[in-house]
């Protein structure tokens, strides 16, 4: 009797140590794993920005999307770099040897002809009061004259070899010309010497032709 009873109480002490373990196996089991980051995204590789000109004027800096930077004009032409529209802005690090990259947006280069801005119109200093200069266009290497009294005479000619002198004249008597710089010029005038008089021709015979 007594053995029974000591085997029947080990056996329970078994169980006990089982039911135990279970129910921390169970424990370790039911915890939450800690999620694991996403690794950082790659930045990505500069671009090299081909056929920019011999002596460009391209800095380093930012070309926000969808704007522009002249980089280059002479002869009539100007160069631009654009950073595309709807992108990433457009990273621009230039080196010592003038080649150049782009992190972010891809830019493009554009040649274009510039038409060169009109002259400025030149002031005509000296005019002399009263005088008679009209508006109009003065060919290059022609005068005109723009006053005559006293025995002198002033012209304003237009230099050769140039642009025509194109004439703006105020209401004032001020007067500006575009072009060609034209310059006055003042000499004294000599009369004309008077004609002379008539003289009778004798000795005609009569019917003469």
């Amino acid at each position: 009797m007594k053995g029974t009873i000591l085997v029947l109480a080990v056996v329970g002490v078994m169980l006990a140590g089982c039911g135990g373990g279970g129910s921390k196996t169970a424990s370790m089991s039911g915890r939450t794993p800690t999620p694991t980051p996403d690794p950082e995204p790659t930045p990505p590789a500069p671009v090299a920005i081909e056929g920019l000109p011999a002596g460009h004027m391209l800095a380093a800096g930012v070309i926000p999307a969808g704007e522009s930077r002249t980089v280059h004009e002479a002869n009539g032409m100007r160069t631009t770099l654009t950073c595309p529209a709807g992108g990433d802005v457009c990273n621009i690090m230039v080196a010592s040897d003038g080649s150049a990259t782009s992190t972010g947006g891809t830019p493009t280069l554009a040649t274009v002809r510039v038409e060169p801005d009109p002259p400025a119109p030149v002031a005509i200093q000296g005019l002399p009061a009263g005088h008679m200069l009209a508006a109009g266009t003065i060919p290059a290497g022609e005068s005109r004259t723009v006053h005559e009294a006293s025995g002198m005479r002033t012209t304003l000619t237009c230099p050769a070899g140039g642009e025509a002198c194109i004439i703006a004249v105020a209401s004032d008597g001020s007067a500006t010309s575009t072009g060609g710089t034209p310059t006055l010029a003042t000499v004294r005038v000599e009369p004309d010497p008077p004609a002379p008089a008539p003289v009778a021709i004798e000795g005609l015979p009569a019917g003469h032709m």
